[in-house]
């Protein structure tokens, strides 16, 4: 018989002496994996923490970004609101109208005077 009970020769060819895989082993190797797995999620977690920080920073700079463009909007419209103020003011229209349109107001004989009575039937109709 070739086979020789030490187990370092089976039929001419070398065999490496292997060790048994122990309980202890099994152990070892299952809380090796344990600690990568925590590692792992430690890891994920450290870096959802350090995104949604990211995020908050980003969303601040986005909100005070359009806080200013709300108040450069609302100046803006105060301008333009006393601009308008000044442009439909009555003292400047009768400037206009009596200088370069060469207005006037009209005289006692071209005022006509309408019943109230009338535009109240006609739209009573």
């Amino acid at each position: 018989m070739n086979r020789i009970v030490t187990g370092y020769q089976l039929g001419g060819r070398a065999v490496k002496k292997q060790s048994a895989f122990t309980k202890i082993d099994f152990l070892k190797t299952q809380l090796l994996l344990k600690l990568l797995f925590l590692g792992f999620f430690i890891v994920i977690l450290s870096l959802f923490y350090i995104w949604s920080r990211v995020q908050v920073v980003q969303i601040s700079y986005d909100i005070n970004a359009a806080n200013k463009v709300k108040r450069e909007l609302i100046d803006n419209n105060k301008k333009l609101k006393t601009e308008l103020m000044l442009i439909k003011s009555p003292e400047r229209l009768s400037k206009i109208a009596m200088g370069p349109l060469n207005m006037s107001f009209p005289q006692q004989n071209q005022l006509f005077k309408i019943q109230n009575s009338s535009i109240t039937q006609n739209a009573k109709r």
